[in-house]
């Protein structure tokens, strides 16, 4: 499990990188899809802080044998309402971050990697002003060759339980008392 994890870690790593950078002796390219990705960064022209390419990207979180794939954007709302299909475009976006995660855990690793989407993503639009707003879009997949821990038996230790033998707690909720 720790393995899949640090793979998983360095592809994230292996995309955050700037164009040309190397990670073991190879040169990173990171094109995944994102609105950053469209249009080349051009050293000669000045970039602003509210250029909505810098504020575009992706996290990962783990959990169980789970990955949650976490995605922030800046969206215009005529985007939000122009298309009518923007819960499509957001679904292709996290479908092209599951498949650059895939390739780059290949390159670093050797191993494969299988991404089973479990759910249908959760996409959370807020407004920032008349003009501007953002997007949170959330989606889990589920780690192949990962088995699950949750279905595991729990055991208690013995002090603990010589503890809630006592009857401390029980004694305190039966009184209705909180």
């Amino acid at each position: 499990m720790i393995d899949i994890i640090q793979g998983i870690a360095q592809a994230v790593a292996n995309a955050k990188a700037y164009p040309g950078s190397t990670y073991k002796g190879r040169t990173l390219e990171p094109k995944i899809g994102l609105k950053k990705d469209e249009d080349p960064f051009d050293m000669t022209k000045n970039l602003y802080i509210r250029d909505r390419r810098l504020h575009d990207g992706f996290s990962v979180k783990f959990g169980d044998d789970h990955l949650c794939i976490v995605y922030q954007s800046d969206i215009e709302l005529k985007e939000l309402y122009d298309s009518g299909k923007y819960e499509d475009e957001m679904e292709r976006v996290m479908k092209d971050i599951a498949s650059f995660l895939k390739k780059e855990y290949k390159a670093v690793t050797g191993n494969t990697l299988t991404l089973t989407p479990t759910d249908d993503i959760d996409v959370l639009v807020q407004s920032t002003s008349n003009v501007r707003s953002f997007v949170n879009v959330v989606k889990y997949f589920k780690i192949g060759g990962v088995d699950s821990t949750a279905e595991e038996e729990r055991t208690i230790d013995a002090k603990f339980q010589k503890f809630l033998d006592q009857g401390g707690w029980k004694k305190a909720s039966s009184t209705g008392k909180d």
